[in-house]
């Protein structure tokens, strides 16, 4: 009895052992690395995810590139039909119905504009249509045209009305322009379709605004290259991160030649110029909606009072390249990211 009571023990204890062993089998998966792009936003969108098979990445990355599609519909000023320049054609005043998506932007790029004096401000619209930045041949307009645009920029006219989802700019010739903060916002949809659809380690970058979450399939931390905007083919740093937002504002990517001067895309809202404080800004968060707009507002500020704004986002650092080409940072930035920046580091405010 005592030998068949030993045996039934030896039996559980092994049992028990071989399936905990079957369990961690089942729990280790193998993941592999896929890779897609599209042109979308007027830059190109890509993902890396990673996922146990190809079809399940395929299926994730088609559902965010539709969704990013659906919500660029909505806030595009370079679509006639958008919300966006639905609400530009309307009569000063006079109320446009748009979805909440739309409502949810412009309500954001409204508080950042008063976290930033105006050093943000989405009504820069205006300045862009003399400018225009919005066609496939812009040019500098005189001086005397964007003093007598600049009235028009002022977020302070733009009215919201939550109950009927609808928006009313108030004065007449004044535009909205989302292109400094609707691409992140249309980021962090697409990374959250991704998430519904299983995928838990990739990355999202859209032209130089990049989110990852989770790991590379060998464990590591995803690498994101911060562009040299003396050298653009080049990096200033790789940072080393995981679940973590990375957003840069550079006069490097968008920008056209005119007698010899050469004008980018990011406008000074209280000057109506393109700002010069700055060669290129990146900011880095925990998420997109905590950096999201940061990288420009900083650009039009200036290294100095540009980190004197960030200190109202907590744990939000900061790679500054000033007109001069000198490197300034945060900080913070050295204690979290040691060895990422490939330049010395010049001033530190």
């Amino acid at each position: 009895m005592r030998n068949k009571t030993l045996i039934i023990i030896f039996a559980i204890i092994f049992l028990s052992v071989f399936s905990s062993d079957l369990r961690a089998v089942e729990i280790k998966k193998i993941f592999y690395q896929y890779k897609y792009s599209r042109p979308l936003m007027g830059t190109l969108v890509s993902f890396t995810l990673c996922a146990e098979d190809e079809g399940k990445a395929t299926t994730a990355a088609e559902a965010a590139f539709v969704e990013i599609e659906r919500l660029e519909s909505l806030m595009s000023s370079w679509n006639p039909q958008s919300e966006v320049s639905l609400i530009n054609k309307a009569v000063a005043t006079m109320w446009t119905q748009v979805s909440q998506e739309t409502m949810d932007v412009i309500g954001q790029s409204i508080q950042l504009s008063r976290n930033s004096s105006g050093a943000f401000d989405i009504t820069v619209g205006a300045l862009r249509r003399i400018w225009k930045l919005n066609t496939t041949s812009p040019q500098a307009p005189a001086d005397k045209e964007i003093k007598a645009t600049l009235p028009l920029v002022d977020f302070t006219q733009i009215q919201l009305n939550q109950i009927s989802s609808s928006v009313s700019l108030g004065k007449i010739g004044m535009e909205i322009d989302l292109g400094g903060i609707a691409k992140g916002y249309i980021l962090e949809k697409a990374y959250k379709a991704l998430r519904r659809m299983g995928i838990d380690n990739g990355l999202v970058d859209g032209g130089g605004d990049v989110y990852c979450w989770g790991l590379k399939p060998d464990e590591s931390k995803w690498e994101v290259g911060v562009t040299d905007p003396l050298k653009p083919q080049s990096y200033i740093a790789v940072l080393k991160v995981s679940n973590k937002a990375v957003f840069t504002s550079g006069d490097y990517a968008r920008k056209f030649t005119q007698s010899g001067i050469t004008y980018h895309h990011i406008f000074d809202p209280k000057k109506g110029y393109p700002a010069n404080l700055c060669r290129s800004v990146t900011v880095i968060g925990d998420n997109i909606s905590q950096v999201n707009g940061l990288s420009s507002t900083v650009f039009v500020l200036g290294p100095a009072k540009g980190l004197r704004f960030l200190r109202k986002y907590p744990g939000v650092e900061a790679i500054i390249i000033s007109p001069k080409g000198e490197t300034i940072i945060s900080p913070g930035f050295d204690a979290k990211y040691p060895g990422s920046l490939r330049t010395t580091v010049y001033q530190i405010r």
